[in-house]
């Protein structure tokens, strides 16, 4: 290899290697099934109260992870990093309504913002739940309600893009409560307010959930989050929405946890509200090849609630989408999901690693530059060495999350601290003279 389509090949794997993780993500998002719920109906309505005491929510499908999308927050990555501030929704429904719940913590109770007053002033600049419908799945028809802490309610309806903040979805019920760190939200919405029939088993909306959070001693916006972790903004892109399933199970807890390196532990519990038992089979998925899991199937009873944990093998360093989806025969029933991001010390290293190569080797340079690049070349062979050695101990023995981060911190900073140039930005001749 000439040295300059040397010097060429290492910029292309050292770009390769940054890449930006938000750009990343959106391009990865749509790669993998979109987040779902199933739902269960409820046999008895939960009174809207603000109090979250139902028995109906115990069925409830749950809604968790929420992602931060865009805020103020520093040293936050949009469409990765978990919120703050936790968010939990839970959804169920019947013949006339459905129904949906949120416990939303709240570290800074005493600066909650609400502003809007009466129906349909501006919500969205107050701590508030916002969620999108689109019934048809056509996205040319989106339903939007906001209902901020203090249970003021905004609405309204798109068509092909046009809103109409007159509309109103009559028979809306909303109530609101507080906690010591938390605040609540319930709220019930009819079919029939909606304009729709009532949802058919197995029919499938798409939805989002979205939270405002502005709780700060200035009241400027500190937080926003999303269910589905989109990337982007704005929350009214239908073709970043989630789905519901209209059916008889209930994905009643989901929590899959930031990836890292090793064995990534997905919790989930289900309940069967149906009188036959139900077979489910649970899928492993990524956008990487080399983060894998087994294919899990488990039986539920007749009125049977179950937790299942699913592991998966986290391999893949840079940025990632990792799902757990959950079928009934050929029906999806539901998706969890989450995105990650793993510095990619590897590819920068092996990027460095061949650039230092080249640099040994160039002529024009000062001897004592080039026995330099020499020591840091058997520098950097080491650290690879560790790094893989490292990689190799914890998959086989499931070592800690805490110490496999301590380690690889450890080896990223001796990385940083190695004497190479980064690859030019274009070739320098002068080293080839």
């Amino acid at each position: 290899m000439s040295y300059v389509a040397g010097v060429l090949w290492v910029l292309c794997f050292y770009t390769s290697a940054s890449a930006d993780p938000h750009k990343a993500l959106i391009g990865l998002w749509s790669n993998l099934p979109r987040p779902q719920l199933c739902l269960a109906p409820c046999s008895k309505p939960p009174v809207i109260d603000g109090k979250l005491n139902d028995a109906a929510w115990r069925g409830a499908s749950v809604a968790t992870n929420f992602i931060r999308t865009r805020g103020t927050l520093r040293k936050k990555i949009a469409g990765l990093d978990a919120a703050d501030a936790a968010s939990e929704i839970r959804v169920t429904y019947d013949a006339t309504h459905l129904y949906i719940a949120a416990r939303m913590s709240e570290p800074n109770m005493e600066y909650l913002v609400s502003t809007a007053q009466n129906r349909d002033d501006a919500a969205w600049k107050d701590d508030c739940l916002e969620w999108f419908f689109d019934t048809n799945k056509k996205g040319d028809e989106i339903i939007q309600i906001i209902v901020n802490w203090a249970g003021v309610i905004w609405d309204g309806h798109d068509w092909k893009r046009k809103q109409d903040v007159s509309w109103t979805c009559e028979g809306l019920r909303a109530a609101t409560g507080r906690g010591e760190n938390e605040w609540y939200l319930e709220i019930a919405i009819p079919y029939e307010g909606l304009g729709v029939p009532t949802p058919q088993h197995g029919e499938v909306w798409r939805t989002s959930f979205n939270r405002q959070r502005y709780a700060t001693p200035t009241g400027k916006r500190r937080e926003v989050s999303a269910w589905v972790g989109q990337p982007e903004y704005p929350f009214k892109t239908p073709s970043r929405f989630g789905q519901l399933r209209f059916d008889e199970l209930a994905l009643t807890e989901a929590n899959m946890p930031h990836a890292y390196f090793g064995v990534l532990k997905t919790q989930l519990a289900f309940w069967n509200s149906s009188s036959k038992p139900m077979k489910l089979t649970l899928v492993p998925m990524s956008t990487s090849s080399e983060n894998r899991g087994e294919v899990q199937s488990v039986i539920l009873a007749a009125g049977e609630h179950q937790k299942i944990v699913v592991p998966m093998l986290v391999r893949a360093e840079g940025t990632h989408v990792n799902a757990i989806a959950v079928y009934r025969g050929s029906d999806l029933m539901a998706v969890v999901r989450r995105s990650y991001h793993i510095p990619a010390l590897t590819e920068q290293i092996q990027a460095r690693l061949a650039y230092a190569r080249i640099l040994v080797e160039a002529q024009s340079q000062s001897e004592t530059f080039r026995q330099n690049m020499a020591t840091q070349v058997k520098v950097l062979e080491v650290i690879l060495d560790e790094m893989n050695d490292l990689k190799k101990r914890f998959y086989q023995d499931f070592a800690e999350q805490a110490a496999m981060k301590e380690s690889w911190s450890q080896l990223a900073t001796r990385f940083e601290k190695v004497n190479v140039p980064k690859p030019p930005a274009k070739p320098l001749k002068s080293i080839w003279r």
